[in-house]
């Protein structure tokens, strides 16, 4: 922690949640309160992933009745629509202006998955409105018998893992809800948890700490999956994978060597920097002050590069980029202007929250997404045990 007045906070900062307050009126929906596109100018009136990503960030610093529109009788109105999209025998939810247009849509397994994914972020949506689903949704694929653990693992070792910020961000949403099941009293998945994770974990490279390894995997996606590995395992499993010393080596070394931020010009590769290296603050003392260092020029850099006239800020660094959602469907078009996208807000303040924690800003304003998590992980019932070459053990506490 900071103490001395070092990394002040800067006035960007603290006028941050304001910003987006009053940029994000620009991009709901005028239909349903809550519900939002990516851009000003997309011809989306609201797309589900955009949307839950809002609403989270908007949920997270306590500003969601702050937002103009906001009433009981709104969310209410909102509530009663999505639930209007699920399906009663299935529990997934239409994304009424995507599904039609997934690339994927005539492949059964991809899509069975996409829609799983967005039950989840449906039902995310519906929490924060103040409602819920009307019935079961799905978090994993299930067949007569329960679980369906050979569906599970087959599509696993089929994704594309020279592409790891994909193939970790789909296999660490199913890790988390088998890890879920367990807790919920499901025992019988425990084989199956433990498969996944000794398969994932067997893909760091013991050299970097990262997921991927050159020259078959850029940086930008190493550190990428890296990022969706460690909230998962740490602040999920309480699980804290080896060589944490050389993720953060890597990490200085990335933001110091500046390639990485012209191999991909997304908002993502600042806001992933900051929480792997967060994520080793939260674990280690290793390089602790230069990690620090770290955080405050990616801080500074981030909110240079990225911030857009019309008071947003862009994922993509030109604001004029095509931008397609999770699924490869394009959610908005190129554009003449350069504006902001939700996507590239939810970097910057899922970001910024993580320098926030580790140089002591006031995060009552914008807190860190991963306060609490040492709380959660002592509550859990099961303890995940990683033993030499890869071994894991599910332990009840």
């Amino acid at each position: 922690m900071n103490t001395d007045g070092r990394y002040s906070q800067p006035e960007w900062f603290i006028e941050l949640p304001d910003r987006l307050l009053k940029w994000c009126v620009q991009v709901m929906d005028p239909e349903h309160f809550g519900l939002f596109r990516n851009t000003v100018d997309s011809d989306l009136p609201w797309e589900m992933q955009t949307a839950w990503h809002m609403l989270l960030t908007l949920d997270r610093l306590g500003m969601v009745d702050r937002v103009p529109g906001y009433s009981e009788e709104a969310c209410a109105a909102t509530v009663a629509y999505m639930q209007s999209l699920q399906d009663p025998e299935t529990g997934v939810f239409e994304n009424p202006h995507i599904d039609s247009r997934h690339p994927d849509r005539d492949n059964e397994d991809t899509f069975r998955v996409y829609r799983i994914h967005n039950a989840g972020r449906a039902a995310g949506i519906l929490r924060i409105l103040g409602g819920r689903p009307q019935y079961p949704v799905p978090a994993l694929p299930k067949d007569e018998r329960g679980v369906d653990g050979a569906f599970v693992m087959k599509y696993v070792r089929d994704l594309p893992w020279n592409n790891p910020w994909a193939a970790c961000s789909h296999t660490c949403r199913l890790i988390v809800s088998l890890f879920r099941e367990v807790e919920d009293g499901n025992e019988s998945v425990i084989p199956l948890l433990r498969e996944a994770l000794e398969f994932v974990i067997a893909k760091q490279n013991p050299k970097t700490g990262l997921w991927g390894k050159l020259p078959e995997t850029p940086e930008f996606q190493q550190i990428s999956g890296t990022l969706k590995i460690l909230p998962s395992l740490i602040s999920c499993l309480g699980l804290t994978p080896p060589y944490m010393d050389r993720i953060a080596d890597s990490c200085i070394r990335l933001h110091r060597e500046g390639r990485v931020y012209d191999e991909c010009t997304s908002a993502c590769i600042p806001r992933n920097i900051d929480e792997v290296a967060g994520f080793c603050l939260e674990t280690g003392d290793d390089r602790a002050d230069e990690i620090r260092e770290t955080l405050a020029d990616i801080a500074a850099f981030h909110y240079r590069n990225w911030q857009t006239p019309d008071g947003g800020f862009c994922d993509e660094r030109s604001g004029r980029s095509r931008i397609l959602g999770a699924c490869a469907v394009e959610i908005a078009g190129p554009s003449d202007e350069r504006r902001g996208d939700v996507g590239g807000f939810n970097c910057m303040v899922h970001g910024t929250g993580v320098v926030a924690g580790a140089l002591g800003w006031d995060t009552s304003m914008i807190p860190s997404p991963t306060a609490g998590w040492r709380d959660r992980v002592a509550r859990l019932r099961h303890r995940v045990i990683l033993h030499d070459r890869g071994r894991i053990e599910i332990a009840t506490r």
